[in-house]
């Protein structure tokens, strides 16, 4: 059984509050109609990790995360901004749980998706530095 540190799921949903309203800016700016739609960005695949030794309620809160991003990937109109959401709050649960690679390749992806957010890169550093290897970030975590 994987015990949740309530502290940093926390200080998760702290920092996310926060984020939030430092990028109403930047996502109204980024979602004005006005705009041409922007290009593709290749993603690479984040693996899902293997979930069958968690309990229940955690295997169906991480399934039901991992279906809120396919939909948001499957949906031809859908913004950047709100698939780099679905792919941060799916590494959110990730690293809430310990699956910290899986974490780290939604954050990546989060962070492409929405280069001018802080969160993205900041959870990744944070889980670096919680598993001792903040070196191993890669440079699509930092800041523009």
């Amino acid at each position: 059984m994987i015990k949740v540190r309530h502290e940093l799921v926390l200080i998760l949903f702290a920092v996310l509050a926060v984020g939030r309203v430092f990028d109403a800016a930047a996502s109204a700016a980024q979602n004005a109609p006005s705009r041409p739609a922007s290009r593709p960005t290749d993603l690479p695949a984040v693996p899902p990790p293997d979930i069958t030794g968690v309990d229940p309620p955690v295997q169906e809160q991480i399934h039901d995360a991992q279906a809120a991003l396919a939909a948001a990937l499957a949906q031809a109109d859908a913004s950047r901004l709100s698939r780099a959401e679905a792919f941060g709050r799916l590494g959110q649960i990730y690293q809430a749980y310990s699956f910290g690679s899986a974490a780290l390749g939604c954050y990546e992806n989060a962070s492409r998706l929405d280069p001018q957010s802080f969160r993205w890169p900041y959870y990744a550093g944070y889980l670096g530095q919680e598993d001792g290897d903040a070196g191993r970030l890669s440079a699509t975590t930092s800041m523009p």
